[in-house]
């Protein structure tokens, strides 16, 4: 029994198929060629060159280097609704078409990244959900979509957004489809997701993961896509969805939480509460995770180079590996250096 998680976990990242169809034997001792075997499947795993980049931008302002990211999603629009499914602009044309343009030359993708809530869905619009998807990529001349619905608790919410993205597939031919999804997680809550369904149809299915807020010992502890509810998404879906299609959503900018609700923080702000008298920096081992903790103030959790690598592995180890930043614009400089 005390090498049940270890086995779960060699089994669950492809490293180890036991004795027999119906056996481990954890108490057997190895030999040379198991041993062989193993080490170079986590080799093969850690070494896999199929990576890809994927970011979000809002803006033309500060944005990095666009050089070996597979696509940028443009946040040109949002989901509304008016008794229907609706879209709407939030970029103006010009600008858009910088960007598309700025993406094209760098030999990205151009998306059309359309965000929207669960309260966006009704039962019953998928037909309407697709053709209004369809248009806005269509009237931009954009390489596909990249369609975020977060929020989804609902069977019937489940069932549109499906039917909405096989509809999208078929017609949108040979252009890019990326769904984004909230993660399985451990702690039961049941979202609005065939990750399976949604698997089939995208090029790549997004998982976001939820972020939330615990005091341990008198100190915020709130980890940015925490390891462990990764690899448990990863081992969830194991089977279930192409791991080459699965991409993990990583927050590119830092983290405070001041209220109920955490607050953005960009790689200059970063920098200078990083500069404050008794302002300190550590690595939480436990969470994979980078902090700042001060002297007045809520601690900052962020993401370094040790814990975008610590994720990537992660991935590699179940055959993915591709990473999504959430916003390119404002991202911590050791984020975009860290990126494969």
């Amino acid at each position: 029994k005390a090498n049940n998680g270890y086995i779960v976990m060699a089994y669950g990242m492809g490293l180890m198929d036991g004795t027999s169809v119906t056996s481990f034997s954890p108490e057997a001792h190895v030999t040379r060629e198991q041993a062989a075997a193993i080490l170079m499947r986590l080799y093969d795993k850690l070494h896999d060159p199929t990576t890809s980049r994927v970011g979000i931008t809002a803006s033309t302002e500060k944005l990095p280097d666009l050089t070996g990211y597979e696509a940028v999603g443009i946040a040109a629009a949002k989901l509304t609704y008016n008794g229907e499914p609706q879209v709407s602009v939030s970029m103006n044309g010009k600008e858009a078409m910088a960007l598309r343009n700025t993406v094209s030359a760098a030999g990205a993708k151009a998306l059309l990244y359309v965000s929207g809530g669960g309260y966006h869905i009704r039962e019953g619009d998928e037909e309407r959900l697709a053709a209004v998807l369809l248009q806005e990529v269509d009237d931009g001349k954009y390489d596909g979509l990249f369609l975020d619905v977060s929020g989804l608790t609902a069977v019937s919410q489940r069932d549109v957004l499906t039917a909405a993205a096989r509809l999208l597939r078929e017609r949108l031919g040979d252009r890019l489809l990326y769904i984004g999804a909230e993660a399985p997680s451990w702690k039961g809550t049941i979202f609005g997701y065939d990750y399976a369904a949604l698997g089939e149809a995208a090029d790549r299915l997004v998982l976001r993961f939820d972020h939330k807020k615990e005091t341990v010992a008198g100190q915020t502890v709130a980890p940015l896509e925490p390891l462990e509810q990764v690899y448990y998404a990863l081992n969830r879906l194991r089977g279930v969805v192409d791991a080459d299609k699965l991409t993990l959503w990583l927050t590119s900018t830092a983290s405070i939480w001041d209220g109920r609700t955490p607050t953005s923080v960009t790689g200059g702000e970063l920098a200078v509460f990083q500069e404050e008298l008794g302002a300190r920096s550590h690595y939480s081992d436990r969470y994979a995770a980078a902090y700042l903790t001060r002297e007045k103030g809520a601690d900052i959790w962020y993401h370094n180079g040790q814990s975008i690598r610590e994720r990537t592995q992660l991935a590699r180890l179940f055959g993915g590996g591709h990473l999504c930043l959430s916003d390119l614009n404002n991202a911590l400089p050791e984020v975009l250096e860290a990126m494969p």
